[in-house]
């Protein structure tokens, strides 16, 4: 190796020392052209250096590729989650609508009840001219009631029932309805039934309001 670096030298040599101008000028192009060629190099590898390669674009693509299937996980777990959400605020405007319903039923039936316990007959007569007489008056006769409401409400329906009673006997607790009838009954007002059954003159009787109707 250092003999063929020393030949190389002593030829330069010998070249240099024969034609001095031709080997400055040999010299001069060659050190001229590894300029130009080491800024072509310099230039293109800024040139790569700036411009991305397509392995880096591929990192680049896989990199971001799990970023957006991230985002679009987020996206469909937060629609998910409203959808959750609007559908659990149906079910509870559903339940407090039914609340309200059932809150308001039961104020109506309290209201209802309260105005049953106020509304009584007042009077009551029996008459059995009206039918074929017979001595004791034991065939069909009518009894005619006046009821009064004593209540706050205006009543829309009437029931009433009454029963025949052996002597001695009071009044039970309720009785069996047996008619019903519409009116339009304010506070205070009464109102008159004829009722029409059979049943002994002398032998007692109750007649009861059964149940009241009343406007909402």
């Amino acid at each position: 190796m250092w003999i063929f670096v020393t030949a190389v030298f002593l030829v330069l040599f010998f070249l240099f020392y024969r034609h001095p101008v031709g080997m400055l000028k040999a010299i001069g192009a060659l050190v001229f052209t590894g300029v130009l060629v080491y800024g072509t190099y310099n230039h293109q590898q800024a040139k790569q250096r700036a411009e991305p390669s397509e392995n880096d674009s591929i990192v680049v693509a896989v990199t971001q590729r799990p970023e957006a299937e991230q985002e679009q996980q987020r996206l469909a777990e937060h629609e998910r989650l409203a959808e959750q959400e609007r559908l659990a605020e149906q079910e509870r405007q559903k339940e407090r609508e039914a609340e309200w319903r059932r809150q308001e039923a039961a104020q109506f039936e309290a209201r209802r009840m309260a105005a049953l316990s106020k509304v009584k007959p007042v009077s009551t007569s029996r008459d059995c001219s009206l039918f074929i007489p017979t001595l004791d008056c034991s065939g069909p006769h009518r009894i005619t009631v006046t009821v009064s409401n004593g209540s706050k409400e205006t009543l829309s329906g009437l029931t009433l029932g009454w029963v025949f009673l052996p002597k001695g006997q009071g009044c039970p607790n309720t009785v069996q309805p047996k008619i019903s009838e519409a009116v339009v009954l304010g506070p205070g007002q009464t109102t008159v039934f004829n009722l029409n059954d059979d049943g002994p003159l002398d032998e007692p009787y109750c007649i009861m309001v059964t149940g009241v109707s009343i406007n909402p």
